[in-house]
Order: C-alpha cells, then structure tokens, then sequence
C-alpha cells in the first residue's frame, strides 16, 4: 500500500501483465516500449487501464525531445504540403528461437523469466550470467520480443504516427515486402500516406513542398529542393547546432501555427506531473497501444 506507481522494464512478453496487474491494484504506471508483446495484450491492457482510471506512460521518450515536437508540428501545420511518404528507418525482425541450451544460471527462475511466454531452454544471451554492462538480445528472438521493428520501431513509428495525427488510429492496411525481406514493410494510412521501413536518417516525412528529417539529435528542413534548417552531426554541420537548426524553423515557419502539439520537457517529469494531476501524460497508453499494434503489423 505504500506504493504509489511502477516502472516496467522487463522483458517485453511481460510488460502487459505487470501492467494489468499494477493498474487493477491501484498504481500509476510507466511502461517501457514497446507497450506490448502482441495486439490482444495491447487491446486489453488500455482497456485494464481505462476501466481503472490510472495514469499510465509509454516510455517513447523521443516525443519529449525538441527536435521531434518541432519535426511534427511543421507537418502537421503543412509546412512541407500534403505528406505523401514516409520512410522510418531501424533494423531487422526477429527470428524464431534458436539458440543451444546452457546450463541455467544458479538462482535464476528460468521457468518465471519465460513466464507467459513458451519454456525455451535457457540462454545467457538472453538472461546474462551475473553483473553484465550490456544490453541483453532477449528482444532478437521472437517469442520473447519483435527485433528492431519493436526496437527503434516502436520510436520511430511513433513519431511517423504523432506527425500524421493518427495517435489514437493508425493503419488501415498494411503490405509485405515478401517472406524473406528485411526491409521493405509497408503501413498505409486512411488519407493514403504510405509508411516504408526502409533505410535512411530515422524518420523522414516527404510532402508535395517539402521533407522533413528527424532523429535523436538530428534535423533537417528541406523546402523546395533547398535545404533550409540542418544539424546531423558536428563534422558534416560546422557552425550551427540542433538547438539552432529546429529553433530557426520553428521561429520561420511555426510563428502562426493553428496546431500545437503537447510540449513536454522531460519525459519523466511529465509523468510524474500528471500522477498529480490526473491528466493523461504525452504518450497515455492508447498511443503506446497504437504505436505497438503498428509494430505488430510490420513483423507479422
């Protein structure tokens, strides 16, 4: 009873059940992305969290970065005309199990770490022998996590999702690139802007007058043909800056913006804020649920 909210950074198979379990006891949430491991889990968790009236974060903490906002704003206000495609660009879906067994790390719960997930024999590259300083590859296997699709997807999906405004919809249909592509996926919008998974600088918004580029700690404002704003890097822009690069299209170009969109300056201040609020933070659970089942799609 003496606590007041949870963070979930688990393994993603388990996310939806900490989840549920957490708002049903009372408790406000912060969960990592991707929000969850399959759509019926992404379904049931916002209802969980609805019918409770908890507050609940997604942990797409790209939306409470600048550069983001700024990106989405100019679409959004039609800076760049009417956006035809989108490229977002992360890495491979994961495959199905396939590592040899070890013997089980002394103390570990094997049977608990897979928990509603299959019981596969254990791995330490999926649950590291102990103090390790690395990311484990739990998330490169399919039963337990959705590769990079669910990986840097989950970010740069979201942000494709937050510049359309369709946070709370998402796609209407979605096309395979083929049974044995990598790259190539496709998601397609009710207003027919088509989103491909495919290479480039993150997330890439192209419209009849114009692109946008953005990822962390990348800018790029492209109008006409001619570059406007740009921050990639210190090497490739001398004499400017991220700040500068979205500041000065901001100021240019979103002076007299109709569409404002949600400004958060740290993301996990603003879900503390809203604990003692009771207002939905910038990335409530519909839009993680959104986000994800996205994902989902792309992998299936």
């Amino acid at each position: 009873k003496d606590i007041d909210a949870v963070v979930i950074a688990t393994p993603d198979h388990w996310h939806a059940y900490i989840g549920i379990a957490a708002v049903k006891a009372g408790k406000d949430v912060y969960g990592e992305k991707p929000l969850t491991h399959n759509v019926h889990e992404a379904l049931t968790l916002t209802k969980a969290v609805r019918d409770s009236g908890r507050i609940f974060q997604t942990g797409s903490q790209q939306r409470s970065s600048k550069e983001f906002r700024v990106a989405c704003e100019l679409v959004r206000n039609g800076v760049i005309g009417k956006i035809k495609t989108i490229t977002t660009s992360f890495g491979d879906p994961a495959p199905v199990y396939n590592l040899k067994e070890e013997p089980a790390e002394p103390g570990l719960d094997w049977d608990r770490w897979c928990g509603p997930g299959p019981l596969k024999p254990y791995n330490s590259i999926l649950s590291p022998r102990g103090v390790h300083n690395h990311f484990p590859a739990w998330r490169m296997t399919r039963e337990f996590g959705g590769g990079m699709i669910t990986d840097w997807g989950a970010h740069h999906i979201d942000i494709a999702q937050w510049g359309l405004g369709v946070d709370e919809s998402g796609p209407v249909e979605v096309k395979s690139a083929g049974p044995d592509a990598k790259r190539g996926a496709q998601l397609i919008y009710a207003d027919g802007t088509v989103l491909t998974h495919g290479e480039g600088k993150g997330v890439s918004f192209y419209g009849t007058d114009g692109e946008i580029h953005v990822n962390r700690g990348k800018f790029e404002l492209v109008l006409g043909g001619k570059v406007i704003q740009r921050f990639f890097s210190k090497e490739e822009d001398k004499g400017t800056s991220l700040e500068r690069a979205y500041t000065l299209a901001e100021r240019e170009y979103l002076k007299d913006a109709k569409v404002k969109l949600y400004d958060s300056k740290n993301h996990h201040d603003d879900w503390l804020n809203s604990i003692k609020t009771r207002e939905r933070p910038i990335c409530d659970v519909a839009i993680g649920a959104t986000t994800v089942i996205s994902c989902h799609l792309m992998n299936m």
